[in-house]
């Protein structure tokens, strides 16, 4: 079974490694079902700290601005964070596993991380 403790930071690499573990369950993904909440589980709540963290500063920088008199003619930039990127990397993986439906219901159902999702998802450019 697979060995959560070992990506407890991950890198791009860890990344790719866990993935070609998870890999391993293509045929027989309900074999994961016993340590799915171990997998999501700490993976989202890495998720959850840094898009509050950002939705936060993001807001504070707003408020700044407008108290100075500064317009802000694009308050919430484009988010460029690697480390995020690698979390959601995770989630998909395990997701082109095991399925999405096995996987939400194990997603946080906070009213508070709807604005911080929603936030996120509307600052990313579609190309």
């Amino acid at each position: 079974m697979i060995e959560c403790r070992q990506y407890h930071l991950p890198s791009s690499n860890t990344c790719r490694a866990f993935i070609l573990q998870l890999d391993r369950y293509q045929e027989q993904p309900h074999l994961l079902d016993t340590s799915l909440r171990e997998i999501v589980g700490p993976v989202m709540a890495k998720i959850r700290d840094k898009l509050r963290t950002w939705h936060a500063t993001q807001l504070a920088e707003a408020e700044a601005a407008a108290r100075a008199g500064a317009g802000v003619s694009f308050p919430f930039q484009v988010p460029k964070d690697a480390y995020l990127h690698t979390l959601f990397r995770l989630i998909y993986g395990t997701c082109k596993t095991r399925g999405y439906k096995a996987i939400v219901k194990l997603f946080p159902h906070e009213v508070a991380d709807l604005e911080p999702a929603l936030q996120w998802l509307l600052c990313q450019v579609s190309h």
